[in-house]
């Protein structure tokens, strides 16, 4: 049995053994608080001495509150919030069996080793379920941000491709402002020169026909004339005078001319002598060169004029935009008019002049293909078919469908490389060229399929020479598959490839 003097100092021991679980052990040596404050509390936190261990126990202050996210709160399920509230239950349990063993033992005076044995099991069963029930609330909040990260991963893939798109329509928004405004500087200038020419002839045939020659300049010329001089003699004069040179050349010819008609007339002195006092209003005669000038300048602004305007009106072609009401898509629909059809894509137009419903451009003879025989051409494939790697098939044909296909998935963008170096992000429809437009080639548009099978890329190919095309077929690859080498027979040295990078596809 343990004297009553000894029993306050067990409690404390006690106590400070509850108060020292959420304390951090420093392990500095000290003999009271005031020791531990001052060698260790420069930082403003507070120590304390320990009687048991003899060292500064740091006092932990409690963690302030979470912040509330602003974004997406943390979901607790109803089966973690029932064990929490067991977990809690037990520590309680615990805490209240504990209290009723220390009122015990103030109640009876008697400590024995078995009671602090308890009491020690109780504490270390107690930090247990405490430790335990702040590793699942720690778990909670990670567990959330997992699925809030999942979900910001797809909204920005997503985010990414809306981007994308609209990055494009701004492209092609560009430039059809862009085509306008140069269609537009050209058809102003085109104008403008014309009203200048025209101005200038009119000035021009004005300022001819109201000009005159002194009868003093025509007298001083023929003087010099009669007296030997040559033109350049008269010319320098009259340039010390002030005149011009094509003035002078101007002047010296009508003088010769007036002259001349003079001297035809056989007219007497006198008459001469009088007529030389009289003004010469006479019209002179066009200058032939420059009406010749100005005549073919007006009809090649006439030409040029007709060609702006052949290429920016009257178009063989319109353009008509639907929308489906029931998932959103936008088809375009190409309508032509006579003589011009629909080509083969149903994105453009041609001409058709024989009416025969078959591109002229596309017209050229082909040969027939044997039993087993690889084609090359698409003309040799039968109605509705195209000539797709070196077989005659469809385009519905390349996909093979599911027993279960849930979804329709098909591609709206995707991004293109070239062995040239190039890269493009495009819709199906569009494409470009190389070896300056002797091999062409365009991303056609594909059927819908289902969802897993993986997306079928068919290049149109046409081979083309000046003035009429090769050859036409389609190959086709896969996500990051690239083409076979692509050869053009007028062309050796070309080898050309293309590899579909990246595809964007939408499945309703």
């Amino acid at each position: 049995m343990i004297n009553r003097t000894w029993l306050p100092v067990l409690l404390g021991v006690v106590l400070l053994s509850f108060y020292a679980l959420a304390d951090t052990d420093t392990g500095w040596p000290c003999t009271d608080d005031l020791a531990c404050q001052q060698e260790l509390g420069d930082n403003g936190d507070q120590y304390y001495c320990s009687p048991d261990t003899g060292t500064c126990f740091l006092l932990d202050a409690a963690p302030p509150a979470p912040a509330p996210t602003p974004i997406v709160q943390p979901v607790v399920s109803a089966t973690d919030l029932t064990t929490l509230e067991q977990r809690v239950s037990a520590v309680e349990t615990n805490i209240a069996a504990l209290q009723q063993n220390l009122n015990s033992i103030i109640s009876g005076n008697t400590v024995t080793q078995g009671d602090l044995t308890s009491i020690k099991n109780t504490l270390d069963t107690l930090q247990q379920e405490l430790n335990a029930l702040q590793q699942r609330v720690s778990a909670l909040p990670q567990q959330v941000d997992t699925k809030i990260n999942t979900v910001s991963t797809g909204l920005a893939g997503l985010q990414q491709d809306l981007n994308e798109t609209q990055t494009q329509v701004n492209s092609i928004e560009q430039d059809l402002v862009k085509r306008k405004k140069i269609t537009r500087f050209f058809t102003y200038t085109f104008f403008g020169l014309l009203a200048l020419a025209a101005t200038l002839g009119v000035m021009y045939y004005l300022n001819r026909r109201s000009r005159t020659i002194a009868p003093e300049i025509r007298n001083y010329i023929t003087q010099h004339i009669q007296q030997g001089k040559k033109f350049p003699f008269i010319r320098e004069n009259l340039r010390k005078a002030g005149w011009s040179s094509p003035d002078i050349a101007w002047a010296y010819k009508e003088t010769m001319k007036h002259n001349y008609q003079q001297y035809a007339q056989q007219r007497p002195a006198a008459a001469l002598t009088t007529e030389a006092k009289t003004p010469d209003t006479r019209t002179l005669p066009p200058d032939t060169k420059k009406m010749w000038s100005i005549g073919i300048v007006t009809v090649l602004l006439l030409i040029g004029i007709f060609f702006l305007l052949s290429g920016t009106v009257g178009k063989a072609f319109f353009v008509e935009r639907y929308r489906n009401t029931s998932s959103g898509e936008i088809f375009d629909f190409v309508k032509c008019t006579p003589p011009q059809i629909t080509t083969p894509t149903g994105d453009a137009c041609c001409t058709d002049l024989n009416n025969n419903t078959v591109c002229d451009a596309t017209e050229r003879s082909v040969e027939e293909l044997a039993a087993g025989q690889s084609c090359t051409d698409t003309l040799q494939c039968g109605s509705g078919e195209s000539c797709i790697d070196g077989n005659c098939r469809t385009l519905g044909s390349l996909y093979q469908g599911s027993e279960i296909c849930d979804k329709m998935c098909n591609y709206y963008a995707l991004r293109i490389t070239t062995s040239d170096g190039e890269e493009y992000n495009l819709k199906p429809k569009k494409g470009s060229y190389t070896a300056a437009g002797a091999l062409e080639w365009k991303v056609l548009a594909m059927p819908n399929h289902c969802e897993g099978e993986k997306a079928v890329i068919p290049f149109l190919i046409t081979r083309k020479e000046p003035g009429k095309i090769i050859n036409e077929e389609v190959v086709t690859v896969h996500e990051g598959e690239t083409t076979p080498v692509l050869t053009h027979p007028g062309v050796p040295d070309l080898s050309f490839t293309l590899t579909a990078k990246d595809i964007r596809e939408l499945c309703s």
